[in-house]
């Protein structure tokens, strides 16, 4: 009877254990998808303020304005919690790939470098790029600290059994 016993509370305290455990890797992994929906809000930002350099590029070339509207339409993608490392590469890619454009395109026209809209615009871009190196690192030092806890013994083993899986850095981009 005693053994029955101390079995039973065993068995709860491995419950209790196991439950508390799922509790910690779920926040972890929520805290997980909050760094990257922060990280997609500011690449947001970023790409908000192209898009408003765009605007500018667009009231002195239309042709090279529209051109740089086509390809953001059918490049950018709104990143959300549940997006991967890859999917911010991508989108970070595009706004470089519209800066180098519009910076191109600002050669032609001097007037558009010196128009105060524009040197506003290149200071918001340059803001937000902070402040997504800014999340980057926050997002990658959420990362570590989940890895290392699904790693863990004996952590790993509930973890393993209820699908919480390795999750991705986010490369190291220049700054």
């Amino acid at each position: 009877m005693k053994s029955l016993v101390i079995v039973i509370l065993l068995l709860i305290l491995l419950m209790i254990w196991i439950l508390m455990t799922k509790k910690k890797l779920v926040v972890m992994d929520e805290n997980v998808n909050l760094a990257m929906g922060q990280l997609g809000v500011q690449v947001f930002s970023q790409f908000d303020a192209a898009m408003l350099l765009v605007d500018l590029v667009e009231s002195y070339t239309e042709k090279d304005g529209s051109r740089l509207k086509k390809m953001i339409q059918t490049e950018y993608r709104i990143l959300t919690a549940r997006s991967m490392p890859s999917d911010v590469l991508k989108q970070e890619r595009v706004i470089q790939k519209v800066l180098d454009e519009i910076s191109d395109i600002s050669g032609k026209y001097p007037e558009l470098k010196e128009d105060r809209g524009y040197v506003k615009c290149l200071d918001a871009v340059e803001s937000y790029k902070k402040m997504v190196w800014t999340s980057r690192l926050i997002y990658n030092d959420i990362v570590t600290k989940y890895n290392q806890a699904i790693r863990m013994v004996p952590t790993c083993l509930v973890a393993g059994i209820l699908g919480f899986h390795k999750r991705e850095y986010l490369e190291s981009g220049e700054y």
